[in-house]
């Protein structure tokens, strides 16, 4: 059984290495800065244009399309209907806690001050964290209608709760 488990990493290892190598693969296991292990499944078959990036912890991944049925927080993060890209608007959700879809987790450690992108095609939208809240489930979030990110998962703090991290546009690179 041990054998079997050192194989397993070994693919993960070099799935990692053929990942950022320039090839392609389906699947991959990411260790973020803080040793929360959160196993990933790769739409090979899509080229992605939108990449969502947060420096301090480490994260980078892909945004799907709104009408994509991987836009969705059950199987990745999610673009919520209601963003509008062409005005630099994005809300996101995604979960934390337990589990393979729980992309979110690290979002805690962020603080007013620090730097998420999104990058549409080779646009990257820099924002800088202005406000960290607690909301209530099930009460809308008020968005205003233009650059501006709205990062939102579930608290791990109160059950009944959600974390919104809120940044500003500071700048558009291409």
């Amino acid at each position: 059984m041990g054998l079997f488990f050192i194989k397993k990493e070994l693919v993960y290892s070099l799935c990692l290495i053929l990942l950022f190598s320039g090839c392609r693969c389906d699947y991959y296991r990411v260790i973020s800065k803080y040793n929360v292990t959160i196993d990933k499944y790769v739409d090979v078959n899509n080229n992605h244009e939108m990449w969502l990036e947060i420096p301090k912890i480490k994260f980078r991944d892909c945004l799907y399309d709104i009408n994509n049925k991987l836009n969705n927080v059950d199987y990745h993060i999610e673009l919520v209907k209601g963003s509008d890209v062409s005005n630099n608007l994005f809300v996101i959700a995604g979960h934390s806690g337990n589990g393979g879809n729980a992309f979110f987790n690290d979002l805690v450690y962020l603080e007013v001050g620090d730097y998420v992108i999104v990058s549409v095609g080779n646009k990257k939208n820099i924002f800088v964290i202005n406000n960290i809240y607690y909301k209530v489930k099930g009460i809308n979030l008020e968005i205003e209608r233009e650059n501006k990110i709205y990062l939102v998962t579930c608290s791990k703090k109160y059950y009944d709760k959600q974390l919104i991290i809120e940044g500003i546009l500071e700048g558009v690179n291409y």
